[in-house]
C-alpha cells in the first residue's frame, strides 16, 4: 500500500509539473496573409511568400525576412528537390528564375532561352534527377499569368550542371518528361535517362499521335518506346513515376477529355503494357494513392457528381506487375482514404453506407463536405492488409461504445499537415490523430466532434481533446502540439493544447491573440522540438463576412522541457506493427516489422533530429495466398478473389503463338520483391490448346472466350418502367447519366450507362420528370407542390416547394440558358395560374393568373433587343368569349402585359420562329402568324386551295432547313386522318404544298422524318386510300421537300430471294416503311445525326405498307438511294460510336439475343445477353449515338423490368486515326450525297463532302473525333430547276413545273398582298421560289419578279421606292450636274484649248506626240492640259455623267422616261414570240430539256434571265415607310447569294 501510494503521488507530482510547464511562443504578424509556409528537409530553415515575394526563416519560424535576389521579381511558387534537401527553386512571372543549393542561404538567378517578353509564367514545375545535377523545367507561358487558356504555350528546358548555367531548350516539343533513375526496373539504364511524351499535331491543333520517347541525351538520339496500340491512336496526358512503377495514362479518345483512360505500365527497361483495370473512368476521377513498392493503388471516383471531391469513389490495388486491378473497397466518401505514413498495407478510410432516415432533411453545406449530399451514413474502418479486410475503429476508453453494439469511432480527418505542405498521418511509429466522433456514424455537426489519439497504427482510439483541432507530431511523437479550428463558441480561438506523453495526458495554455489556424507545421520527418502555427486574425469582428484579415504567426519550441534531457535505452521499447489484439503481427511482402519507440511515460526526448523511423523486418514463412499472385495466364475469379481462374483469352493466344498442342501452366507465382521463406507447392494445369475454342460467352461465366469483349450487366426493377431519359452532357458530368421512373412512382438515377441504377431516396411519390434545356437540368414533380431540382443530371437533388399543386397535365417551361429560371404551371381552389422562379425553386412570384400556358420566348428569339430579351408568352382564359384563349405577351414578367391575339389555339416555337395559331370567328377558319422578335408578327399565307377550319389543327414540324415545315390536316375522319404538308419561305410567312395526303394519327402526330445529318432528306407517308382502310405509301425528298420519290426497294431479301414485285414501275413495287405515328417510342429515329448517311428502317417491299407480320427489317449507307434487307422480322435498333456499332434486337417475339454489327451492317454477329428469352420492350442509347453502351429493357412477367446494359467499350484497342492534313493516310474517307434523279452531285446549289470511317477499319472506334472539321464544299454549282421550289400559290405539275392552283389567276396576287393593312405593292410571280438552303451561283434564275404598286397606293409606293419627280430632285438630278458639266467644259477650253492655239492646234496632236509643250503655269495648267492630251475622255465624261444620273436615282429617270417614251417602270418590257415546233407541242419533249424549255415558255408572263446576262437593277429604295405595320413587309426572304434585285424585292415584301 504504501509503494502504491507513493506511486500515485509521484505520478500526480509529474502531471503537476507537466501543467506547470508552458513552452517558448514567438509572435509576429503582418498585414498580408501568407500563401504558402514550407520547410526545408532536414533543416530548421522555412519558406514563405506571402504577397508574391519569398521570404525566409532561418530559426524554425521565429523570424523571417525577404530573400533579397528575388525581391524585385513576382514570385509564383516555389519548389524543393524531395532527394536533395539542400536544392529549392522559386518561379517568377518574368524571366529570371531562381534556385538556392544551400536550403535557402544564397540564390542563383538563372533565365530561360529564347523568352518572349510578351507573354508570362503561368506555372512551372520541375522533375529532380536525385542527386544528380540533371533537372527538367516544365513552363507554361501566357498572355496573362493569372489566366490559363488555348493561346497558352508549353516550353520544357533541361540543365546538366545544376543550374549553374541557363538552361537549354529539350531537342524535341515535349508534352511531359520524366527521369528513370529511381525505379528499379530502370536502374540499369543511363543515369539521366528521361522518358518524354510527344504529341504530334496537325494544322488543326488535334493531336495525330500520341508517342512515348526516350533519350539520355536530351534528344540528339532517342527511341520510341510504344510501337502501337492505345498511347499511338489515343493521347497520353501523364506520365508518372510511382514507387517502382513508370506509369503513362492514355486518354483513349484523344478528342474528349471525359473519355475513359487506359494505364501503360512499365514492367521492364524500355518496356509497357497495358493494365487491365477494366472500369469505364475517365482521368479527372482517377487518384493515385500512396503506392508500395510491390503494388499500385488508385481510387476511382465517381465523376459525375456535381462536388466531384466529395463523391464516392473505389480503391483499386494491382499485383506486383503493376497490370492486374482487383477492387479492394467501395462507396469511399470522397477521397477520404488515408495511407498510414510509416508503414506499408495499413490504410483508413471513410465508407457510406444506406442510411435509415432517406429524405428526412434538406443537405447542409456539411452534409455536401461529408455525404456528397447522398442519404448516406458515412461510417470509418482500417485495413493492416492493404485494403483486402476492412475493421471499424475500436474506442478502448469508453465502455459505452463498443463496437459489438455497432458503435465506433467515425474520422473527419486523420492527418496533420507536414513541413512540405501534404496531409499526412504523421512520422511517428504507430502514434496518430485524429478528428472525429463516437457513434455509428459520422455526425454533419463540427461542433459535435472531438479530438482522439491512437497508438498502434489506428486499430484502437482513446479520447484526447474535447474540440476538433489542427495537430501536429514532434520528437517522432512524444510531443503533440494542437490547436481547435472550430471553438465552441467562435471560430477563433487563444488555445493551444499540448502533449508530452504521445496524447496520455494534455495541457491547456493561451497565446497573445485570437487566430483561425490555418498552417500547423514541423520538419518534414517530425523529429524538431519547434513548431509554427499560421493563422487568421480578424480585425474587424464586429464586421461579419468581410475579408478583413492580417496574418500571425507563432512559433514554439519544446526543447527545454524535461529539462531538455535525452533519453537512454531503457526508456524505449519494440512496437510491432499491424497486431490486433493479442494476435501475432500481420506479415506484410513477406516480413513483419517493430519499431523502437519511446516509453509513454518516459520523462525524456528522443532528441534526434532529422531521422526517420526505419522498422526492423523479420521474415515470415510463405503464405499461398499472402504472398503468392495470379500468374500471368490466370485471372482472379469473380467469385472469390483468392482463387485464381484460367484466362482462356491469353492463353489461347499462347497456342497460337508457339503452336502447341498442349499446355502446363502454373496458376500462381511469388510476388515480385516478396522477402517470405520456405516452399509452396504449386500445382500445374494442363491445357489443350484444340480444345480452346473461341465460342460467345455465357453471361455469369467469366472463364469464358468471345469473339469481342462485350460486357453485360442485369439491374431488375420491381415495376414496369413509366418514364426514362438520358441526360446531354454537360460541364462535370457525361452523357452516361439516366433519369428514370417506375409506375410504382419511384426514381432512379445511373450514372454509369445503366450498368447500375441507385433510387432517388426522397419519400415523395414521382408521377413524372421534365428535362431542362441546358445540360444537365431535371425537374422531379410529385402530386402535391413539392419537386426536386439537379442541374447536375440527377447526381444531386434540391427539395423545393411550389406555390400550389401542379396543374392536370401541365408541364414545366425552361429558360434556354438559365437554370435557376422556369416556369410552374399550378392550380389550386383559386384556379390555374403560372408562376416564375429565377433562383432555382427557392421562390416563385406569380406570373399571370389564369394561365393555362406559358413560355419563355425570349432566349429563343432571332432578333433579341432590350425590348424582348425577357419575354415571355401566356395562353390565358379570355375574359369576354367564355372558353376561348388569348395569347399575352410581357417582357417583365407580367408587371404589365398586352394580349397580342384573341380567340389562339395554341403557340409554338420551331427554331428561330414564334408560330401563333389563331382562330378567325367569322371565317370559322383556322390561321397562323409567325414572329421572328415577338414583337412583330406577319400573316403565315397557305395555299389559295388550301382551306383550314377550326375543327382541323396543324403540327409544326420543324425549321431546321431556315425554313418551317407544317402539317395541315385536310381529313378527320376516324381511319383516314391525312393532310398537306407545307413549306415556307425562308421568313415563315409564305406557305407552298411539298406533299399532300401526309399521314397523321388522332393525336396530331405526323409521319415525317428529317434525316440527321443530311442536308434535306425528308421521309415520309402518304396515305393513298379512300375510305376503308388506310394504306400508306413511304416518300423521299432530297432536295427538302421541292420533289419527292418512292424508296427504290433492294432487288433481293435477306434470304437472297427474289421480291415478287421486281420489275414492276415504283407505284407498284417500292420499299415503304413504318413511319412516327406507329413508333412505341418518338425519340427512336431512321437517322443518327452522328452517322452520316446510314437509316435503318422496318416496312416491306410491295405497293402499300403492309401489317406487322410482313414486316421485315432494312438498311441504307448513302442517304436513302439504296436499301437492303438485313433482317427478317421486325427489329428495334440503335447506333452506337457514330455508326461503327449497330445494334438489333428483336421487337417482335421474345428473345434472349441481340445481334451488332461492326461494318455498318455488312456482316453480323450475335451476343446471348439473357440467360432466358424476354419480351424486350426497348432499345436505347444517348441520343448523340455516340456511347459504346446501350441497354435493352425488357420484361418477363409484366410486373417487373429487367434492364440489361450491353458495353462495347473494351471492344477496340485504338480510336480511329483522323489527319485532316494527310486525308489519304488515315481511317477515313470523303463520301459525297446525291440525287438519285441527277447525274452529279449536286444538292442544294453545292457539292459538299462527308468524312466517314472506311470499310477496311473495322478495328477502330471514332469517339468524338471531329468528323465536322472535315465537312467540305467542294464548290458551288450553276443554278439549276433543282435550287427551285414552286411558289406560293403555285404547285407542281406533272411536268415538273409550276403552276398555279386552281381557281386563280396572276390577278388573285394582286388581291391576296394589296388587301393586307397598309400594303401598298405587290409582285408579279413566275410561279418558282429558290429554295432558301441553296448557295447555287449564276445559271437560270427561275425566281425574278417585280414590284408594282397597289390600285390606289401608288403615292405611297413612289415614296417609298423614291419614285415621286419633284422639283428639288428635278434641280438636284438634272439641272446641278449638267451646269457643273458645262461650266468644266468651259473651263477645259479656256485654260487648255484657246490658250494652245484652239481647235486647230488640237486637230494636229496625236496623243503619243512628244513634240506638244502647252503652256503650264502653275498646278492647275498641268491637270487641264493632261485632260486636252487626253480628250477623249472629255467625251467619255460625258456618258459617264449621264450614267451617274441614272444610278443616282435610276427609279426617277424611269419615271422621266416612262412619261415620254410611254415605258413601264421598275420593270424590262419581254415581247414574248412564241417559237416552238408543232410536233413536239403535241407529243411532248419537255422533259427533254426542261430548263431551256421554261425561259422560252410563252405561257409565263416574262423570261427568266441568266444572271451572266446584263440586267437592269431594280432601283434601290429610300427610306422606309415611317409606319409600325409596314415591318410586316420588311422581313428577309432571300439566300445569301440572291441577286441585289431579288433582294430589294423580297424585302419590299
Amino acid at each position: 500500500m504504501r509503494l502504491t501510494h507513493f506511486v500515485g503521488v509521484v505520478l500526480a507530482t509529474l502531471a503537476i509539473a507537466t501543467a506547470d510547464y508552458s513552452p517558448k511562443v514567438t509572435m509576429h504578424t503582418d498585414s498580408t496573409v501568407a500563401s504558402d509556409l514550407r520547410y526545408f528537409d532536414d533543416s530548421p530553415n522555412i519558406l514563405l511568400l506571402r504577397d508574391n515575394k519569398l521570404l525566409i526563416s532561418f530559426d524554425d519560424g521565429k523570424s523571417f525576412k525577404p530573400v533579397k535576389e528575388t525581391k524585385d521579381n513576382h514570385v509564383k511558387s516555389f519548389e524543393f528537390n524531395p532527394i536533395d534537401n539542400r536544392v529549392a527553386l522559386a518561379f517568377t512571372t518574368k524571366n529570371e528564375q531562381y534556385i538556392t543549393t544551400d536550403q535557402g542561404k544564397k540564390w542563383k538567378k538563372f533565365k530561360l532561352p529564347d523568352y518572349n517578353s510578351k507573354l508570362q509564367v503561368h506555372s512551372a514545375s520541375v522533375d529532380f534527377n536525385g542527386y544528380l545535377d540533371d533537372i527538367l523545367l516544365s513552363f507554361w507561358f501566357c498572355n496573362d499569368h493569372s489566366a490559363f487558356d488555348k493561346t497558352c504555350e508549353q516550353k520544357i528546358y533541361y540543365s546538366t550542371d545544376g543550374l549553374k548555367s541557363d538552361p537549354k531548350k529539350l531537342g524535341i516539343d515535349a508534352a511531359m518528361c520524366k527521369y528513370t533513375k529511381n525505379v528499379a526496373h530502370w536502374a540499369t539504364a543511363k543515369d539521366n535517362l528521361i522518358v518524354c511524351v510527344h504529341n504530334k499535331l496537325n494544322s488543326f491543333g488535334h493531336v495525330v499521335e500520341s508517342v512515348l520517347r526516350a533519350s539520355s541525351d536530351y534528344f540528339q538520339k532517342s527511341n520510341d518506346l510504344l510501337e502501337s496500340g492505345r498511347a499511338k491512336s489515343g493521347k497520353i496526358i501523364e506520365l508518372r513515376a510511382e514507387k517502382n512503377f513508370i506509369v503513362a495514362v492514355v486518354q483513349n479518345d484523344k478528342f474528349n477529355t471525359k473519355s475513359k483512360v487506359s494505364l501503360l505500365v512499365s514492367t521492364k527497361l524500355y518496356e509497357f503494357q497495358e493494365a487491365d483495370l477494366e472500369i469505364d473512368f475517365s482521368y479527372g476521377v482517377m487518384i493515385f494513392l500512396d503506392s508500395s513498392p510491390t503494388s499500385l493503388v488508385l481510387a476511382v471516383m465517381d465523376y459525375s457528381r456535381s462536388m466531384h471531391e466529395f463523391s464516392l469513389s473505389t480503391m483499386y490495388a494491382s499485383d506486383s506487375t503493376g497490370l492486374k486491378f482487383t477492387k479492394r473497397l467501395e462507396n469511399i466518401e470522397g477521397n477520404a482514404i488515408q495511407k498510414v505514413q510509416t508503414i506499408h498495407g495499413v490504410w483508413l478510410a471513410n465508407t457510406a453506407q444506406p442510411s435509415d432516415h432517406e429524405g428526412e432533411k434538406d443537405k447542409s453545406l456539411l452534409d455536401l463536405l461529408i455525404g456528397g449530399g447522398l442519404d448516406r451514413d458515412v461510417v470509418s474502418s482500417y485495413s493492416f492488409n492493404d485494403g483486402i479486410d476492412w475493421s471499424p475503429l475500436t474506442i478502448i476508453d469508453d465502455e459505452s461504445c463498443k463496437v459489438s453494439d455497432g458503435c465506433s469511432l467515425h474520422l473527419l480527418s486523420p492527418t496533420e499537415e507536414d513541413g512540405l505542405g501534404n496531409y499526412v498521418t504523421g512520422p511517428t511509429p504507430g502514434i496518430l490523430m485524429a478528428v472525429g466522433n463516437k457513434g455509428k456514424k459520422l455526425l454533419t455537426d463540427l461542433s459535435k466532434m472531438t479530438t482522439w489519439v491512437s497508438r498502434d497504427f489506428g486499430a484502437t482510439w482513446s479520447s484526447a481533446i474535447d474540440e476538433p483541432c489542427l495537430f501536429s507530431f514532434g520528437d517522432a511523437g512524444n510531443i503533440i502540439l494542437a490547436m481547435p479550428f472550430v471553438g465552441k463558441n467562435e471560430m477563433s480561438t487563444l488555445d493551444y493544447y499540448f502533449s508530452l506523453d504521445q496524447g496520455k495526458t494534455w495541457t491547456k495554455k493561451s497565446v497573445e491573440k485570437k487566430i483561425f489556424p490555418t498552417n500547423l507545421i514541423t520538419t518534414i520527418d517530425g523529429s524538431s522540438q519547434k513548431f509554427v502555427v499560421s493563422g487568421l486574425f480578424d480585425k474587424t469582428p464586429d464586421v461579419p463576412m468581410d475579408d478583413e484579415f492580417s496574418d500571425v504567426m507563432y512559433s514554439f519550441d519544446f526543447s527545454n522541457a524535461f529539462d531538455g534531457k535525452k533519453c537512454g535505452d531503457s526508456d524505449f521499447e519494440d512496437v510491432f506493427a499491424r497486431v490486433v489484439g493479442n494476435e501475432k503481427p500481420l506479415c506484410y511482402n513477406g516480413v513483419s516489422e517493430k519499431f523502437s519507440r519511446r516509453k509513454q511515460d518516459a520523462r525524456c526526448f528522443k532528441s534526434k533530429l532529422y531521422f526517420n523511423p526505419i522498422p526492423v523486418e523479420e521474415k515470415c514463412t510463405c503464405s499461398e495466398v499472402a504472398d503468392f499472385e495470379c500468374a500471368p495466364e490466370f485471372k482472379p475469379s469473380d467469385k472469390d478473389k483468392n482463387v485464381c481462374v484460367p484466362d482462356l483469352k491469353k492463353i489461347n493466344e499462347i497456342c497460337k503463338t508457339l503452336k502447341s498442342s498442349e499446355l502446363k501452366l502454373k496458376s500462381i507465382q511469388k510476388k515480385v520483391l516478396n522477402k517470405c521463406e520456405g516452399n509452396v507447392d504449386i500445382p500445374e494445369h494442363k491445357f489443350k490448346c484444340s480444345e480452346l475454342l473461341e465460342e460467345p460467352g455465357k453471361p455469369g461465366n467469366d472463364d469464358s472466350v468471345v469473339p469481342h469483349e462485350i460486357k453485360s450487366s442485369l439491374f431488375k426493377f420491381e415495376h414496369t418502367i413509366a418514364q426514362y431519359a438520358y441526360m446531354e452532357e454537360g460541364e462535370g458530368f457525361g452523357p452516361d447519366n439516366i433519369v428514370l421512373i417506375t409506375m410504382d412512382r419511384r426514381a432512379y438515377i445511373s450514372n454509369n450507362g445503366g450498368t447500375g441504377f441507385t433510387k432517388v431516396p426522397v419519400a415523395d411519390e414521382i408521377t413524372r420528370f421534365f428535362v431542362g434545356l441546358v445540360p444537365g437540368q431535371v425537374v422531379l414533380m410529385t402530386n402535391s407542390d413539392t419537386i426536386y431540382v439537379s442541374v447536375d443530371a440527377g447526381n444531386t437533388f434540391k427539395r423545393r416547394h411550389a406555390p400550389s399543386p401542379p396543374r392536370a397535365g401541365a408541364i414545366i417551361s425552361f429558360h434556354k440558358t438559365d437554370t435557376d429560371t422556369f416556369i410552374w404551371h399550378g392550380e389550386d381552389k383559386s384556379g390555374v395560374a403560372a408562376y416564375i422562379t429565377r433562383d432555382g425553386g427557392e421562390t416563385f412570384n406569380l406570373l399571370k393568373k389564369k394561365a393555362s400556358f406559358c413560355e419563355i420566348v425570349g432566349p429563343h428569339l432571332q432578333d433579341q433587343n432590350d425590348e424582348n430579351e425577357n419575354m415571355i408568352f401566356c395562353t390565358t382564359v379570355g375574359d369576354n368569349q367564355r372558353g376561348a384563349w388569348n395569347l399575352e405577351s410581357s417582357n417583365n414578367f407580367f408587371k404589365d402585359s398586352k394580349v397580342v391575339y384573341e380567340h389562339i389555339v395554341g403557340h409554338a416555337i420551331t427554331g428561330r420562329f414564334f408560330v401563333v395559331a389563331t382562330v378567325d370567328t367569322l371565317k370559322y377558319s383556322l390561321n397562323a402568324k409567325v414572329s421572328l422578335d415577338g414583337i412583330t408578327f406577319a400573316d403565315a399565307d397557305f395555299p389559295a386551295d388550301l382551306k383550314v377550319t377550326s375543327n382541323y389543327g396543324y403540327t409544326v414540324l420543324g425549321s431546321e432547313s431556315n425554313a418551317v415545315f407544317m402539317h395541315v390536316t385536310t381529313s378527320d375522319k376516324d381511319g383516314q386522318e391525312f393532310g398537306s404538308l407545307l413549306k415556307s419561305n425562308s421568313n415563315g410567312t409564305f406557305y407552298v404544298t411539298s406533299l399532300e395526303q401526309v399521314n397523321r394519327d388522332t393525336r396530331g402526330y405526323v409521319d415525317y422524318d428529317r434525316i440527321e445529318g443530311l442536308e434535306g432528306v425528308i421521309i415520309s407517308n402518304t396515305v393513298v386510300s379512300e375510305g376503308g382502310a388506310k394504306k400508306l405509301k413511304t416518300h423521299i425528298t432530297h432536295n427538302d421537300g421541292g420533289e419527292w420519290n418512292y424508296l427504290t426497294p433492294p432487288t433481293v431479301d435477306a434470304k437472297g430471294d427474289k421480291y415478287d414485285c421486281i420489275g414492276q414501275p415504283l407505284s407498284k413495287c417500292s420499299l415503304n416503311l413504318h413511319g412516327f405515328t406507329e413508333r412505341p417510342d418518338y425519340r427512336d429515329t431512321f437517322s443518327s445525326s452522328s452517322a452520316t448517311g446510314l437509316m435503318i428502317g422496318s416496312g416491306n417491299v410491295g405497293e402499300f405498307l403492309q401489317k406487322s407480320e410482313n414486316i421485315n427489317t432494312y438498311m441504307t449507307r448513302d442517304g436513302g438511294i439504296t436499301w437492303r434487307e438485313i433482317r427478317k422480322g421486325y427489329y428495334m435498333w440503335e447506333y452506337g460510336d457514330r455508326g461503327t456499332i449497330v445494334v438489333l434486337v428483336n421487337g417482335a417475339e421474345e428473345t434472349d439475343t441481340m445481334h451488332y454489327s461492326l461494318d455498318e451492317g455488312r456482316t453480323w454477329n450475335d451476343y446471348k445477353f439473357a440467360k432466358e428469352p424476354l419480351k424486350v420492350i426497348e432499345l436505347a442509347t444517348v441520343p448523340s449515338d455516340t456511347s459504346k453502351k446501350f441497354l435493352i429493357f425488357g420484361t418477363r412477367d409484366k410486373s417487373t423490368t429487367l434492364s440489361y446494359s450491353i458495353d462495347f467499350s473494351g471492344l477496340y484497342k485504338r480510336q480511329c486515326q483522323l489527319d485532316l492534313d494527310n486525308p489519304d493516310s488515315d481511317d477515313f474517307e470523303y463520301w459525297t450525297p446525291s440525287h438519285p434523279n441527277l447525274p452529279d452531285n449536286c444538292l442544294f446549289g453545292h457539292e459538299a463532302r462527308y468524312l466517314r470511317r472506311i470499310e477496311s477499319s473495322t478495328d477502330c472506334f471514332i469517339g468524338s473525333a471531329p468528323l465536322g472539321e472535315g465537312f467540305k464544299v467542294i464548290r458551288n454549282c450553276t443554278c439549276s430547276r433543282r435550287d427551285y421550289e414552286c411558289d406560293y400559290n403555285y404547285f407542281r405539275d406533272t411536268d415538273d413545273t409550276c403552276k398555279l392552283v386552281k381557281g386563280l389567276s396572276p390577278s388573285d396576287r394582286l388581291e391576296d398582298f394589296c388587301k393586307k393593312e397598309n400594303a401598298f405593292e405587290y409582285f408579279e410571280p413566275t410561279g418558282y421560289r429558290k429554295i432558301p438552303v441553296s448557295t447555287c451561283e449564276g445559271g437560270k434564275q427561275f425566281d425574278k419578279w417585280n414590284a408594282i404598286a397597289c390600285p390606289g397606293k401608288e403615292n405611297e409606293f413612289n415614296k417609298h421606292y423614291g419614285k415621286e419627280v419633284s422639283g428639288g430632285k428635278l434641280l438636284a438630278v438634272f439641272i446641278v450636274p449638267l451646269l457643273v458639266f458645262f461650266f468644266a467644259t468651259w473651263f477645259v477650253y479656256d485654260r487648255g484649248i484657246r490658250r494652245n492655239g484652239g481647235f486647230k492646234r488640237f486637230g494636229q496632236i496625236r496623243l503619243d506626240d512628244d513634240e506638244f509643250q502647252p503652256i503650264e503655269n502653275d498646278q492647275i495648267d498641268k491637270v487641264v492640259n493632261k485632260i486636252v492630251k487626253g480628250g477623249i475622255f472629255v467625251v467619255a465624261g460625258l456618258f459617264a455623267t449621264v450614267k451617274t444620273v441614272r444610278k443616282i436615282d435610276g427609279v426617277l429617270f424611269d419615271k422621266l422616261t416612262s412619261a415620254i417614251f410611254r415605258r413601264s417602270p421598275g420593270r424590262r418590257n419581254y415581247v414574248s414570240v412564241p417559237d416552238f415546233d408543232e410536233e413536239e407541242e403535241l407529243f411532248g419533249s419537255f422533259h427533254d430539256n426542261y430548263e431551256d424549255e421554261l425561259e422560252e415558255n410563252s405561257g409565263l408572263a416574262q423570261e427568266f434571265p441568266d444572271s451572266n446576262e446584263p440586267q437592269d437593277d431594280l432601283n434601290e429604295a429610300a427610306e422606309d415607310v415611317d409606319s409600325a405595320d409596314s415591318r410586316l413587309f420588311d422581313i428577309d426572304d432571300q439566300s445569301d447569294n440572291e441577286s441585289p434585285e431579288t433582294a430589294n424585292s423580297a424585302n419590299s415584301n
